[in-house]
């Protein structure tokens, strides 16, 4: 045990000084959770594929810390998360869920209308006497009471609306659409605009925008209205993409004549296979199993 971590960290089996233990509703046999809100699964035994038994020990299972940037504030918002594996499915709760119902009063887990809380704002501070519960409601005002979030009525109007525009202006961006041979096809004044009338997500359309190699929906869409894409630019950014990948992810490969002498250098074994003329089984098998002997299409292929 080491008081000198938080007890999100602590991932010691030792009890932390007043640490208690309940177990984890629909799990009483599996996990528990303590009132400094780690989780524990318990000492259980097994059985394996082959039909034998092992004892799986007890163990702190650590939680997840998700984070949100507060702008008002300029700080963050923490959340403990864990997730509970159990015959193979996985569940996930907020710890802080788990240890009001545990410790402070039972509540439906299911209802997503209710919400646990932490009343100092530190979303690591999971003790049961720092948590509330809240309906929807009351989550959304709680920024605003406890000054992490300013009202837009407190805001100066001319600036709220310069900030309307200067938002309107950002996503109102002109786009065309082109069929897969690079021809003109419409103009919509907007992504939002092009979703609505295509039927083609705003996501997919925006990425579309951004990356000339992509398709939306199958087609290519640019900012602006020109008349026609350059394919050539397209197939050559396809072009290097291929290579690019195949650098990173590819199995080098060399080439060699029965002589031992080195023909060519390739950067994956598609390209091998594609430039001698055979197949990339063989090229695999004569790497794996040639011991330096001519193997596929008469050739010496090692690794690079």
């Amino acid at each position: 045990m080491n008081t000198s971590l938080p007890a999100h960290q602590d991932l010691s089996m030792e009890d932390r000084p007043g640490e208690l233990w309940k177990d984890i509703p629909g799990f009483r046999k599996y996990f528990q959770v303590s009132n400094f809100g780690r989780v524990k699964r318990k000492e259980r035994q097994v059985r394996d594929t082959q039909g034998g038994t092992y004892t799986l020990p007890a163990m702190i299972r650590k939680a997840v810390v998700n984070k949100d940037l507060n702008m008002h504030a300029r700080d963050w918002t923490y959340r403990l998360q864990i997730v509970l594996q159990y015959k193979n499915k996985k569940y996930s709760f907020q710890v802080a869920r788990l240890v009001y119902y545990c410790f402070v009063r039972q509540f439906d887990l299911k209802d997503t209308s209710l919400v646990v809380s932490t009343l100092n704002v530190d979303g690591l501070d999971v003790r049961p006497d720092n948590l509330v519960l809240l309906t929807q409601a009351e989550k959304c005002r709680r920024p605003y009471s406890t000054g992490r979030q300013s009202s837009h009525l407190a805001t100066n109007k001319f600036k709220l609306i310069a900030a309307i525009e200067a938002s309107r202006q950002k996503t109102n961006i002109m786009v065309s659409q082109y069929d897969a041979d690079g021809h003109y096809m419409s103009t919509f004044h907007s992504i939002t605009e092009a979703a609505r009338q295509t039927g083609i997500g705003y996501a997919s359309i925006a990425y579309a925008a951004r990356l000339p190699a992509r398709k939306a929906g199958g087609y290519y869409w640019r900012k602006g209205d020109a008349n026609k894409i350059n394919l050539k630019q397209v197939q050559e950014i396809i072009r290097k993409r291929q290579i690019s990948y195949k650098e990173k992810k590819g199995v080098k490969v060399m080439q060699y004549d029965a002589a031992g002498n080195l023909v060519a250098t390739f950067h994956a074994i598609s390209d091998a296979a594609k430039k001698a003329g055979v197949s990339h089984k063989s090229i695999s098998n004569a790497i794996r199993h040639g011991r330096g002997r001519p193997g596929a299409g008469g050739w010496i292929w090692r690794p690079a």
